[in-house]
């Protein structure tokens, strides 16, 4: 019988590329609920260098990882290929699958 554990590998984060300067990060931080905690602090991202704000779901593992994206050739040439897909009613852009694999 298979078991949870028996599939690929997966994270507990979900990552979010900021592609404007005008962020407003203490607005996104305000309108958050009591159950998210938001760490104003920035950290960098140890592959790459990107600079990066976390969100703590309170009383499980996940976050989600806010990163800025940088002027980096690659980066820019990455954001580029995004493709915009149908989620429910709303549409949203994903990185290509071989850009998912190279950041890996």
């Amino acid at each position: 019988m298979p078991s949870f554990n028996d599939g690929p590998p997966s994270t507990t984060d979900a990552d979010f590329v900021i592609g404007t300067s005008d962020w407003d990060a203490q607005a996104l931080a305000k309108s958050l609920g009591n159950e998210f905690k938001f760490d104003p602090q920035l950290s960098f991202e140890t592959f790459g260098g990107s600079v990066k704000n976390e969100i703590q779901i309170e009383g499980t593992p996940f976050r989600i990882e806010l990163f800025r994206l940088t002027d980096q050739p690659f980066d820019r040439a990455r954001f580029d290929r995004r493709r915009k897909v149908a989620l429910g009613s709303d549409e949203v852009w994903i990185p290509t699958p071989e850009d998912v694999i190279l950041k890996s």
